[in-house]
């Protein structure tokens, strides 16, 4: 990993089995349709790894 090589600080990593266009258009939709959109479903799980903290 980068972080441990000494050429990052950080890395933040994103969950790619998560559609983030989808969730975006599910969003936009119920924000045009003035419906309220299903928070737990839209939640993004976004990793920071600092060097401090990789084993």
């Amino acid at each position: 990993m980068l972080a441990q090589e000494g050429q990052r600080d950080a890395v933040v990593a994103m969950a790619l089995d998560h559609p983030v266009v989808r969730s975006a258009l599910r969003v936009a939709l119920a924000q045009w349709s003035q419906v309220p959109v299903l928070a737990h479903q839209e939640r993004i799980r976004i990793d920071i790894y600092l060097k401090d903290n990789l084993p």
